[in-house]
């Protein structure tokens, strides 16, 4: 329970600097490795071939959902920033202690640009937030 309230209380610190701007509603950080409590704001979004991928969804309002949906899309370099093709997508049942945030990981295998996407499943036409990152070959 502690370790849910330091990362729900490091992720309004993060957002203060946002006071006066649209404020997000969610969040994801990604880490090469595990997520914790003394990690959650070291975002890195560059990563190696291989390798596990560590995400964490950060939300401010309560997830009402019981399950969401990831899904990871390619992107080319010189696509204006548009998604390519899905390479990824699985659902997930939240825990209901741990409304406030979600944690996994995965794995890619091939070298390029992405971008995650995250949905609740009773709402999958309006994506809860995104976030691009990178994968290169060892």
């Amino acid at each position: 329970m502690k370790a849910v309230l330091c990362i729900f209380f490091s992720y309004l610190l993060l957002c203060i600097p946002l006071h006066f701007k649209k404020k997000p509603k969610a969040v994801i950080l990604f880490n090469n490795v595990p997520i914790t409590k003394e990690n959650a704001l070291d975002n890195r979004t560059s990563f190696q071939t291989g390798k596990r991928i560590y995400y964490i969804l950060i939300t401010k309002k309560e997830l009402k959902s019981d399950t969401i949906r990831v899904k990871v899309y390619s992107r080319k370099a010189s696509a204006d920033n548009t998604r390519n093709s899905l390479v990824y997508c699985n659902d997930f049942r939240l825990n209901k202690d741990n409304v406030y945030y979600y944690t996994d990981y995965i794995v890619m295998n091939s070298a390029g640009e992405y971008n995650m996407a995250i949905y609740s499943t009773d709402r999958l036409d309006v994506e809860i937030t995104s976030a691009d990152f990178k994968v290169v070959e060892n």
